[in-house]
């Protein structure tokens, strides 16, 4: 059986792991554009100085060897040929398939902007997507006095916080009214603009970089935003956002909207093509929709199931949860599940609050629906697990008193069965 995986970062390499597992003696190839396997989640410290490249690996150095696994790295594919079951690579080279996963991820998403495309000439503005990217990033900052961020996501500020690293002024533009707008709601976000702000970082939110103009004889770049202010800034970096990337599919052979859509055993509409991780778009549970969810920990569990069923075997994804984001910034650490809002006035909203932490609840007929912990996130994974699994609580909780949910742990859900072993139990 030849099997061959495009990609090598989480879903990639777990698919790769889990067919070796399987199967020891399947011919498996990984081919890659990379030369190096590394985790992308670690680009933004990096930049800041606070991890070595070499140390930013999640897989032994003789991986490749060790399993007898075929690693074709420094290669770019061209198209797929699913009804040859043939990949054809940019420099010419082919390789056939009789299971194949694209396991691509994603680019960034770079907006509209007017002059953007003639700024990018100067080797002043950066993307954040690979190790070279950062190494661009780290090497600008070195010698930047101010610095500026389109993007209030995750990655835009993770990068905002680093560049702090160098001593220089750091903007943040992000479009909504306030930063992590996928993530948290306004007041959580509100207390990290304030601590970004006592850092050195400053946040405009509600705003758009309208246009970009280039000072040649400055060797500066000025930012026009959409309520006319004007920004100068030694070097930009656009973190708007990332989207799918996969190569040429031959037509008709794969079903495409956002991603690549896949059905529980991660498998396109072609049954011997897999997809998994950032590229694809999969029936997400919480929501009960089909979702592209860059998120490390399922690119992880997906590579994995596609592994086994690329292998033969009859493995379904479950718990395919999309929204859980964690984060810490500046030493403030943060759990996010489901809602970050209430969707409308029939769900009720419980919160406490006091100056180092944020607690918020979304709750409706006994169903926990959203949960933000800010500050101190000891017992926060309860509540993960709960609104995962879409829990009644409704025995559990007084009803006149919502707010003990923030005291419940997992000891509160236990119980011992006949021969002593315990099961979770609402």
């Amino acid at each position: 059986m030849r099997y061959v995986i495009i990609g090598a970062s989480a879903a990639g390499i777990n698919c790769a792991k889990t067919l070796r597992n399987l199967d020891n003696n399947a011919d498996i190839a990984v081919i890659s554009k990379d030369n190096k396997i590394y985790s992308r989640c670690l680009l933004p410290e990096f930049i800041g100085g606070k991890k070595d490249f070499d140390k930013m690996s999640f897989i032994n150095e003789n991986f490749f060897e060790e399993n007898n696994i075929n690693w074709i790295k420094n290669t770019t594919i061209k198209n797929i040929q699913a009804s040859k079951k043939r990949i054809v690579c940019c420099d010419g080279r082919t390789y056939e398939y009789d299971k194949l996963l694209i396991a691509t991820g994603s680019c960034p998403v770079v907006p509209p902007i007017d002059g953007l495309n003639e700024a990018l000439k100067t080797g002043k503005v950066f993307v954040l997507r690979d190790i070279e990217d950062a190494i661009n990033i780290k090497e600008a900052a070195k010698y930047s006095k101010s610095a500026v961020v389109v993007g209030g996501g995750f990655i835009g500020l993770q990068v905002a916080e680093n560049l702090r690293e160098y001593g220089i002024l750091v903007f943040v533009v992000e479009m909504k009214d306030h930063i992590l707008p996928q993530q948290l709601d306004k007041k959580a976000a509100k207390r990290y603009e304030a601590l970004f702000k006592k850092h050195g970082v400053r946040i405009v939110t509600g705003e758009v970089v309208k246009q970009i103009i280039y000072s040649e004889r400055q060797n500066t770049i000025g930012l026009i935003l959409s309520n006319g202010d004007f920004i100068y800034t030694d070097m930009l970096v656009i973190a708007s956002g990332v989207r799918p990337s996969f190569p040429d599919i031959e037509e008709g052979k794969v079903k495409i909207e956002h991603g690549i859509i896949v059905d529980e055993y991660q498998r396109t509409d072609d049954p011997d093509i897999f997809a998994a991780g950032d590229v694809c778009q999969s029936y997400e549970t919480f929501s009960g929709s089909y979702r592209v969810a860059p998120i490390w920990p399922l690119a992880v569990k997906q590579g994995q199931i596609a592994g086994y069923n690329m292998a033969g075997f009859c493995k379904p994804m479950e718990n395919n949860f999309g929204f859980k984001y964690s984060m810490k910034f500046f030493g403030i650490p943060t759990i996010s599940y489901g809602y970050p809002e209430a969707p409308d006035n029939t769900y009720e909203v419980v919160a406490l609050e006091g100056e180092d932490y944020y607690y918020k609840v979304i709750y409706k007929d006994g169903i926990l629906y959203g949960a933000i912990i800010q500050g101190d996130i000891v017992g926060a994974g309860v509540m993960g697990k709960l609104i995962e699994g879409k829990y009644n609580l409704s025995k559990k909780l007084d009803k006149g008193d919502l707010s003990k949910i923030f005291s419940l742990s997992y000891g509160d859900f236990f119980s011992e069965k006949a021969d002593g072993s315990f099961e979770f139990v609402v």
